[in-house]
């Protein structure tokens, strides 16, 4: 069972990280796709998303507020980073279509940008790691079920 639980932050965190950076790929559609990039939207269907999740898990009410405070603290770093990530893709989209292409500094901004996620990801798995911390073991047994059951629908 330990196995488990010490599993639970890193699977959490790889599908967090994979729709962060998937919505991250996404950033150019806003008018052309179904997502919806309005950060008051996003907050808000994070916030249903994650009630409906600790209702499930009958989460009481201190974990609740806890893990919405942590979910509140990753939602704005997600918007940061997003907010950086478009402008140094404006960066390198401008060095790409300069008069004279300074390949250094196109890889200067790619270091920078993936130094950037790296460190984003980071934060996302201590955050993820707070929040798996909240929940009971019997809680986080019954999130592993599900995610399984989610990933073998799913995938």
């Amino acid at each position: 069972m330990k196995m488990k639980t010490k599993k639970m932050p890193k699977i959490l965190g790889i599908l967090v990280l994979s729709m962060v950076l998937g919505g991250f790929l996404f950033a150019g559609c806003r008018n052309n796709c179904r997502f919806n990039h309005d950060p008051e939207v996003v907050a808000l269907r994070v916030e249903k998303g994650l009630d409906r999740a600790l209702s499930k898990l009958k989460a009481d009410e201190a974990q609740q507020e806890e893990i919405h405070g942590i979910a509140q603290l990753l939602l704005e770093d997600a918007l940061t980073v997003k907010q950086r990530a478009k402008n140094s893709r404006s960066a390198m989209v401008e060095t790409l279509l300069a008069e004279e292409i300074d390949r250094e500094a196109l890889h200067q901004q790619l270091d920078e940008q993936i130094r950037l996620m790296t460190e984003f990801a980071h934060r996302t798995a201590d955050k993820l790691a707070d929040m798996s911390a909240v929940l009971t073991v019997e809680q986080r047994d019954a999130l592993l079920e599900h995610i399984k059951a989610k990933q073998e629908e799913c995938f």
